[in-house]
């Protein structure tokens, strides 16, 4: 996948990405990105206002597959992005033990 940058200092903005996509930054600005499929089946990810942005733009031909410049897209399948909870607690041994053979044993 690519993820297409504006003018600017390109190692900055790469970093401000990657750790808004794992959740360790929060943008200035509401965004939502997506990632696109051209016909050609090569996927990217694009930044939008929000999905009223997304629909103006594929629908006008605005939004190109960086790899081809195919303007045919749609939205492409995408895991939600999910936070992580509290740490869980290791499992504990049965009732009578493991027998000697228990991997939590400390």
């Amino acid at each position: 996948m690519s993820i297409r940058l504006q003018a600017g200092d390109a190692s900055s903005k790469s970093r401000d990405i990657s750790e808004m996509r794992h959740g360790r930054a929060q943008p200035e600005y509401s965004m939502i990105l997506y990632s696109v499929q051209c016909s050609h089946h090569h996927v990217f990810d694009e930044w939008f206002s929000n999905s009223a942005d997304y629909d103006a733009k594929a629908a006008a031909n605005e939004i190109r597959c960086p790899e081809c410049g195919d303007q045919q897209v749609t939205k492409a399948i995408m895991a939600p992005s999910v936070g992580k909870s509290a740490t869980a607690e290791p499992p504990r041994c049965p009732a009578g033990g493991c027998q000697g053979g228990c991997a939590f044993a400390q």
